[in-house]
């Protein structure tokens, strides 16, 4: 028999059988363990007593702990010894990574997740960098995962430090802090900059995920970046700077106003 819990949430563990009392107690070991020595280990959820109703509660706190944790059960007080019951397992769920991720917004991409007891039908949301429960007001649409593991996601806002949330098995939703998404997305400037033909400009632009390296070019407000070319005519492929500078030099007049393409890293236009 397994009972499934996820890390970092409370798992009722309910017992029942010839002898079994409150006072008893219990807890888990590794899956390879041929006994119950040692100490309780705390990425199992520890030692719990059992209640009068035979319920004993614990929280795994190790992510990545695993499948197939043995039971280890305790007739009466502290004196007495544990007792192994391979055929009781607590399965631990998790998600571990990716540590971080990122994605543009505006565009559907696909994050797979690692950890352990990771199914299909599982479900995970976002929360804001500030979070410090899964129950925030700012937590994004949630979605399904895939056999695979992965979900297609879709922002439209730029934001940096978004938290995880997952629900694992049905359980209640688990907040996994150290597994972060950003938004990236090109802000500002918001007003329209002018510039004359032949004359060296420089944008300074603002966002999430803006870093020296990264491409951009100008183009036609009708174009769809993801097809069009840079034009010479336009200042051509340009490179980011420090701080977010864009410098560029137009050689020829635009169609009125350009819009500005921008590849973030090795991401799409």
């Amino acid at each position: 028999y397994a009972f499934n819990a996820s890390a970092g949430a409370h798992v009722n563990v309910s017992v029942g059988g010839v002898g079994v009392a409150a006072g008893d107690a219990l807890r888990f070991v590794g899956a390879s363990a041929a006994s119950c020595d040692g100490e309780a280990s705390a990425a199992y959820g520890g030692e719990a007593a059992v209640s009068a109703l035979g319920v004993a509660t614990l929280v795994p706190r190790a992510a990545g702990a695993g499948a197939g944790r043995q039971l280890c059960y305790r007739f009466g007080g502290a004196g007495e010894p544990f007792v192994l019951y391979p055929n009781y397992v607590l399965n631990i769920r998790s998600v571990s990574g990716p540590a971080f991720t990122a994605v543009v917004a505006g565009v559907a991409e696909r994050v797979v997740f690692e950890g352990d007891g990771i199914t299909a039908g599982d479900s995970v949301f976002w929360v804001p960098a500030s979070a410090t429960t899964c129950e925030d007001d700012g937590r994004t649409a949630e979605v399904v995962l895939d056999a695979g593991g992965g979900a297609t996601v879709l922002f439209d806002e730029a934001t940096a430090g978004l938290r995880l949330c997952a629900v694992l098995a049905g359980r209640a939703p688990v907040l996994y802090g150290g597994v972060r998404l950003d938004v990236y997305a090109v802000t500002g400037p918001s007003e329209t900059q002018v510039v004359a033909v032949g004359a060296d400009a420089q944008v300074l632009l603002t966002g999430v995920g803006i870093a020296a390296g990264d491409e951009a070019f100008w183009a036609e407000p009708s174009a769809a970046c993801a097809d069009a070319a840079p034009s010479v005519a336009f200042g051509g492929l340009l490179a980011v700077a420090e701080g977010g500078a864009l410098p560029f030099r137009l050689a020829a007049p635009g169609p009125g106003s350009l819009q500005l393409c921008y590849r973030f890293a090795s991401k799409a236009w």
